[in-house]
């Protein structure tokens, strides 16, 4: 391809945008004989690596550009270009500080991101701990509920029982203290019939009673002194004397 041809490709593509193809056919113009010191199309070409966007590689060639001007006394030019340089260069480092201003907030976000999921693990971790320790209070409750219900009913069983042998024991007392008596009433009528020690001893509802006491005929009797029974028995006795001493 001819050089004519080449510089009116470069200027098409400049004129389209596409910047990274007209640096490419600007490469190719330097790279022949005639155009190696052709300080124009070294120009445009750092101009087109600039706004292909590759900044540092841009910088270099304007440096390359400006030592050039510099060499020929060419002042103003160098300062120019040393000026684009120098924006190029904040731009670079505004762009670092953003790519890294955009990385520590991407690392900030992952972190936190990283720490929520963390804490969510841990929040379900604790809530499973959780149930599963209210799962075990409530059979621990259950246990004790059972245990309660069953000592309730084995102490109102032991409290019936406790009631049934005091009735029995009152009933057979009561039953003891009639006999008893009945023996006393048979032995102050005079009567031959009299309840013996094995007979008293024999009968079934007197059975399991501890006697305290024995009259003169040998017969086996309760201390009836306390009760109402007793009182009433003695001062009938006490009325019987009086009004016929000679009974006794």
């Amino acid at each position: 391809m001819s050089i004519p041809l080449m510089r009116r490709k470069a200027r098409k593509a400049v004129s389209a945008g596409d910047y990274e193809a007209a640096a490419l056919l600007y490469t190719q113009l330097m790279g022949h004989e005639d155009m190696a010191g052709d300080i124009d199309i070294k120009a445009r070409h750092a101009f087109c690596v600039e706004k292909a966007g590759h900044t540092n590689q841009a910088i270099k060639l304007y440096r390359e550009i400006s030592a050039y001007y510099e060499g020929v006394g060419e002042t103003s030019a160098r300062e120019s270009i040393d000026k684009m340089v120098a924006l190029l260069e904040n731009e670079v480092k505004e762009n670092r500080a953003k790519t890294q201003y955009i990385k520590a907030e991407q690392d900030k976000a992952r972190i936190a991101e990283e720490k929520a999921k963390l804490e969510a693990i841990a929040k379900e971790e604790a809530r499973i701990e959780r149930e599963k320790c209210k799962a075990i209070q409530d059979e621990i409750d259950q246990i004790r509920a059972r245990k309660a219900e069953e000592e309730r009913v084995y102490l109102e069983k032991m409290q019936q029982k406790q009631r049934q042998e005091e009735k029995a024991r009152k009933e057979s007392l009561r039953r003891a203290k009639l006999v008893a008596e009945r023996a006393r009433q048979e032995r102050y009528k005079g009567k031959n019939s009299q309840v013996t020690e094995h007979e008293l001893i024999s009968l079934p509802e007197l059975e399991g009673v501890e006697w305290i006491d024995m009259d003169d005929e040998g017969i086996f009797v309760l201390d009836l002194s306390d009760t109402e029974e007793a009182k009433q028995e003695k001062e009938d006795f006490e009325d019987m004397k009086k009004n016929n001493p000679t009974w006794i």
